[in-house]
């Protein structure tokens, strides 16, 4: 919605914001998988970047529902209207998973998670690199590379930088 004019002005003045959200993703098929929910097969959109997994109030049973624990934001830090969470198992690939899904009112398309696109197999992590240590161990650096620390570029001695007040701001300084 374009305010524009007198209605500009007045929204302005009363802080008054108009949203508007779209989905321009809704024929894409490129990141889906179909997926099994207690039997009953569905598809999914893929997203490795959400939390949980989500699906929408059409096929669940309000009565199966456990309160929302948490408050889901959608893109642009959008509150979604969460109804509670269900637990079901999840079937794709051949692997199963007991999965928590929101359940959020009007939502059309499926979305499968990241634990759950990892665990149930429809994208796989390959060549992750990943430093073990125990829970409090900080990495000392210099022990570890000590070519890095070594030669050119250390100072035997606290180095100190003067600025006069009259050159004002240079670059990023």
């Amino acid at each position: 919605m374009v305010v524009r004019g007198l209605e500009q002005e007045w929204c302005r003045k009363n802080k008054i914001v108009f949203w508007k959200i779209y989905d321009v993703s809704v024929l894409d098929t490129g990141w889906t998988s179909h997926v099994e929910v207690d039997g009953i097969l569905k598809q999914f959109k893929l997203d490795t970047g959400a939390a949980v997994s989500v699906i929408g109030n059409q096929s669940i049973n309000p009565n199966q529902l456990k309160p929302p624990d948490k408050i889901l934001t959608g893109a642009g830090r959008i509150q979604l209207n969460t109804l509670g969470s269900t637990e079901k198992t999840l079937t794709c690939t051949g692997k199963s998973m007991k999965e928590k899904l929101c359940v959020v009112k009007g939502q059309t398309i499926s979305l499968l998670g990241g634990p759950g696109c990892i665990e149930l197999g429809p994208i796989a992590k390959i060549g992750e690199v990943r430093r073990e240590s125990k829970v409090n161990d900080k990495p000392d650096f210099p022990k570890e590379f000590p070519q890095l620390f070594l030669g050119l570029g250390c100072l035997n001695e606290p180095y100190f930088q003067r600025r006069l007040v009259s050159m004002g701001r240079v670059g990023n300084a």
